[in-house]
């Protein structure tokens, strides 16, 4: 039996589960949960939906959006990547190695001004991750991983 102040104890286990004492309920998971706003949700159902896109680039938009949550009020995105928002990446190795990106639609994409298309894997890799998360993607040279270090969206500026 555990003592009352382990955090064990009190936590809510689904009635079916047969978590043994000592490993992580449910409801905490290693990698943090994608959160995406119900505007953001749509847009990528309909681009998915459209058949403007290459199989290879709906399979990972459909993985995406279904390994998401949909936030119920759009304060809950607040500190989240979301569609036409400006992401700041850093490298966690240097940090003269930094990124400022803005997650668009496929039609809206512009490479030379930073806007990347939601098809882009690092577009990908960081829409839905809360400010401070680090993301990893595919890149041409191997694995690359930054740290979403701020975000400005409506002329806020979230670190």
């Amino acid at each position: 039996r555990l003592p009352r102040s382990c955090p064990l104890q009190t936590a809510r286990l689904h009635p079916r589960s047969r978590h043994l004492a000592g490993a992580a309920p449910p409801e905490i998971s290693m990698y943090p949960p994608l959160l995406l706003s119900a505007r953001d949700a749509a847009r990528l159902r309909a681009l998915i939906r459209s058949g403007n896109l290459l199989p290879s680039d709906k399979t990972p938009l459909s993985r995406l959006l279904w390994a998401s949550a949909i936030a119920r009020k759009d304060d809950d995105t607040f500190d989240r990547v979301c569609l036409y928002v400006q992401v700041t990446l850093l490298s966690p190795v240097d940090s003269a190695d930094w990124l400022k990106l803005t997650v668009v639609l496929p039609e809206e994409e512009d490479e030379k001004s930073c806007q990347l298309a939601v098809t882009n894997p690092i577009s990908r890799a960081v829409l839905g991750r809360r400010c401070g998360e680090r993301v990893t993607w595919k890149a041409p040279r191997g694995p690359r991983r930054m740290l979403i270090a701020a975000l400005a969206k409506f002329d806020t500026v979230v670190r």
